[in-house]
């Protein structure tokens, strides 16, 4: 493995990481973005050959003020975006009802119209994401306030929307509002007396995705990407991702490669769309894919994402073959995933191109920093962004330069059909999935590279599945997901949300696919 950052790297990674943290939290299209474009600029223009502002339409989100002020001492909050409008509140002990996650959860209360017009407290569930489930269950009571107690002593940001499924239908704003606070002060006792009074905005504006080319002997791209946007202080997420991405651009600058490279840093990963979805983020990866579609199909080898570097273990995150036995087979130290919707490389790996993040997502959540004002570029451990620099710079070589037939075999079938815990498939996937190897074995060696790499990503596309459990927003702990061949009546389809009537038309679906992609293959080589 060749070893790429020096000390004097990793200060550089540092240093820059802790100017864009001073800037404070970055939303896109807010003027604070610019102030991180400018210094990502800044880092670029004298080591790459293009440098290429994109203009996104987003909706933008700021909080202008969120305070607590009790017995003349004033506490601050933090508001669950996108909430528009001002919260102001006095509270008294009457008029707030301590709420258990349990009870929500299994429905222990009946009289649950006690909420109404109430001030609700309860406790941030174990995953904080599952903060906007929390929400929509509660909304529904009619409470005048959700409050959220912190497990920590900290602030923390996450969407709450009217739905909770990431489709691209439209969502709106929860009409009662959501703040958080910090442990210490949640309780009856300290809230009796006190006035909430918060006020945050949304409006229509432009975020800015940072396109950097660096040419080098052939045209064929490569990705290197982060998003730039963060709630809160960002340091995992994403400013040390940023300020790694922008010194592989001077360390790449004069290394021997022959593929073009692009490093995207891109807005709004954390949302929002100008017209606001259930699906409401990576919306600088899509947007910069959808405006660029034939270039990238056509152009683009490899996407690679850094996303949430924090403390080991470090999880490499891709739902495609090759580079899934690639890292099976040379980086068995660290963790291997599937890619997820939560990741801009989600965004290409829609598209059937390769891609991969590079993440500590798990530890993220299990120390409790996840969107939080703990995030910071302090707690980093600089092992792991070594680690992440030196493995995506072995994989990149090993994907480019070496016979891929070797990561590509009939191991393959067995690991689609081991990795489909949730389903036994049926015989006819089966002999469907070995057939189309089968022919493959024969023929590749008479497909250019560039055929055989498009034919790995259609078979990619055919069998991953990004769903979620049906009962999402009825109970907590439910993350969407992605795995090889997903046929169940408990989850649905995302982010198309497109449903069958039952598993057998799914599976019907699927075998169709794999039959037409093994008779295309066939067209080619006989």
């Amino acid at each position: 493995m060749v070893f790429l950052l020096n000390n004097r790297y990793i200060n550089y990674i540092l240093n820059l990481a802790n100017e864009i943290e001073r800037i404070g939290e970055i939303v896109a299209g807010t003027d604070k973005e610019k102030q991180v474009m400018d210094i990502i600029k800044k880092n670029l223009e004298d080591y790459v050959d293009e440098l290429i502002i994109e203009y996104v339409p987003v909706t933008s989100w700021y909080e202008e003020i969120c305070i607590i002020e009790n017995n003349y001492n004033i506490y601050p909050c933090s508001v669950h975006p996108p909430y528009h409008g001002v919260i102001d509140i006095e509270l008294h002990s009457n008029k707030i009802i301590e709420f258990n996650l349990d009870t929500l959860e299994h429905k222990e209360v009946v009289n649950m119209e006690k909420l109404l017009d109430k001030v609700v407290l309860i406790d941030m569930p174990k995953d904080p994401d599952d903060i906007a489930t929390v929400a929509y269950i509660l909304s529904r009571f009619k409470p005048e306030l959700i409050v959220i107690r912190d497990k920590e002593e900290a602030l923390r940001r996450i969407v709450v929307l009217n739905d909770v499924i990431a489709l691209y239908r439209k969502a709106n704003q929860l009409d009662i509002p959501v703040i958080h606070i910090k442990n210490s002060l949640g309780s009856i006792d300290k809230l009796d007396k006190s006035r909430i009074y918060a006020k945050s905005s949304i409006l229509k504006s432009y975020g800015y995705n940072i396109i950097a080319k660096m040419h080098k002997k052939y045209n064929k791209n490569i990705y290197i990407m982060a998003h730039h946007d963060h709630w809160f202080s960002g340091g995992s997420d994403n400013v040390i991702g940023v300020s790694t991405v922008v010194t592989l651009a001077k360390i790449f600058k004069n290394l021997n490669i022959d593929n073009d490279i692009i490093f995207a840093f891109f807005t709004a990963e954390e949302g929002f769309p100008e017209d606001i979805t259930s699906f409401y983020w990576l919306v600088g990866s899509r947007h910069h894919i959808n405006k660029h579609i034939d270039d990238i199909l056509n152009n683009t080898i490899l996407a690679i994402n850094i996303d949430v570097i924090y403390k080991k273990p470090l999880t490499i995150s891709t739902s495609n073959i090759v580079l899934r036995n690639i890292v099976n087979s040379h980086f068995s130290s660290s963790s291997l995933g599937y890619d997820n919707i939560v990741f801009d490389s989600f965004a290409f790996t829609l598209i059937g191109i390769p891609s991969i993040t590079f993440n500590t997502f798990r530890k993220a959540l299990e120390d409790s920093i996840y969107h939080s004002n703990k995030d910071m570029i302090d707690n980093i451990d600089v092992e792991v962004i070594i680690d992440t620099v030196n493995i995506m710079y072995d994989i990149i070589n090993k994907y480019v330069s070496v016979d891929l037939s070797k990561y590509y075999n009939a191991y393959n079938i067995i690991e689609v059909t081991q990795n489909t815990t949730l389903n036994i498939l049926p015989s006819e996937i089966v002999v469907g999935l070995y057939r189309l190897y089968k022919i493959f074995d024969k023929c590749r060696n008479r497909l250019e590279r560039n055929r055989y790499m498009y034919f790995i990503s259609l078979f990619n596309k055919v069998i991953n599945t990004s769903y979620v459990n049906r009962d999402i927003g009825k109970r907590l702990g439910l993350r969407e997901s992605t795995n090889f061949i997903m046929c169940n009546e408990n989850t649905i389809p995302i982010p198309t949300g497109t449903e069958f009537k039952n598993i057998g038309e799914c599976y019907r679906s699927i075998g169709f696919n794999l039959e037409l992609l093994t008779y295309i293959l066939f067209k080619h080589c006989y």
